[in-house]
């Protein structure tokens, strides 16, 4: 057999077999696999040639190496090494799934890739030996109720944006942070991986017609879709932003300690002009969300209130009701990423 294409972000090859009359296995349908449903893994593990392992659907759309493309169908169906790119197969004979990897901390937990997904890039694979996708340039937060309540929504559907890349289709079309996507040329968008998928299944150069809600009103934006990069990781910066000068060691109500950051390190690390904030030089709170953060990284909102030096991080803090949530807009200079984290404000005396 010989190599037609790859594509790495769905972990998938399509391969050629100079050969007539070979038996063939019917695709299925991997959108209608219910968690519950009986499937069997066929494969050659260990070298044991067409082993058969029966199992259930454990969970569908599991996330473990691509979080922007991973939906992997999770099995309790033996999968061992070997099984790799053997079907996963229904109950009616129809390959549902492309056996993919298995959790070396437990049992019983293998993943499949679903066979929508490889019917998807089937075509260019085939065509071009490589997967074009539409690319907006954004980065996305799940909506929950509490965060849709700050935001005015009325209830948490659509994709919120949290970052417009400069220069990117998203950003020349005029979105920003806090919009959030309710559909796409017509087609309702239900939540961040809805978007991913539905963009990404577009080709560069295709204007889409996007419905957002901004501040609670509805807007519609025209964009130009480009070619998503094989490679997105940003530029080497240095390993941690340095703060102005040393924060005595006590915990705000977040139980962090900032800093300002000095205007030679914003040059340096080569910041986007919207993600100045304070440095966390210190996390001292064990309260859910902080986990989320680490040393260097920059708090540019809390609730929406931008925060470019400690006054206006403390002023932020002081509006703050005690026991209230407060979401953080973070960037991280390391990895040129941002995300929202939810931190409880503890209880002051």
């Amino acid at each position: 057999a010989r190599r037609v294409g790859s594509d790495p972000n769905t972990d998938l090859a399509l391969i050629k077999v100079e050969a007539r009359g070979l038996p063939t296995v019917r695709l299925g349908d991997s959108d209608r696999l219910r968690i519950g449903d009986w499937v069997c893994a066929i494969g050659n593990p260990l070298e044991f040639d067409h082993t058969v392992t029966v199992g259930v659907v454990s969970s569908k759309g599991r996330k473990i190496f691509n979080q922007s493309f991973d939906a992997y169908i999770q099995t309790d169906a033996a999968i061992n090494p070997g099984n790799s790119g053997g079907p996963l197969v229904n109950t009616e004979g129809e390959a549902v799934g492309i056996s993919a990897a298995v959790s070396s901390e437990a049992q019983g937990i293998g993943f499949a890739v679903p066979i929508n997904v490889a019917r998807a890039v089937l075509a260019q694979l085939r065509d071009q030996g490589r997967v074009q996708r539409g690319y907006l340039g954004i980065q996305l937060h799940e909506l929950d109720p509490d965060l849709a309540r700050m935001i005015g929504l009325r209830e948490p559907r659509g994709a919120l944006i949290v970052d417009a890349r400069e220069g990117e289709p998203a950003a020349k079309a005029g979105l920003r942070r806090w919009d959030v996507i309710t559909t796409v040329s017509g087609e309702a968008i239900a939540d961040g991986d809805a978007l991913v998928r539905t963009i990404s299944g577009l080709r560069p150069g295709t204007e889409v017609t996007l419905g957002i809600v901004r501040d609670g009103k509805p807007v519609t934006v025209a964009a130009l879709l480009e070619e998503r990069s094989a490679d997105e990781e940003g530029e080497d910066v240095p390993s941690s932003a340095k703060p102005a000068a040393a924060a005595p060691k006590k915990g705000d109500a977040l139980g962090l300690v900032v800093a300002g950051l000095p205007a030679a390190t914003r040059a340096e690390l080569r910041l986007p002009r919207d993600q100045v904030g304070v440095v966390v030089e210190e996390i001292l709170g064990a309260d859910p969300g902080t986990d989320a953060l680490e040393e260097g990284d920059l708090v540019v909102e809390v609730n929406r209130k931008a925060t470019p030096d400690v006054a206006s991080y403390r002023r932020a803090l002081g509006e703050l009701a005690p026991g209230a949530p407060a979401w953080l807009y973070v960037f991280r200079p390391q990895q040129r990423v941002s995300f929202l984290t939810r931190i409880e404000v503890e209880t002051r005396p």
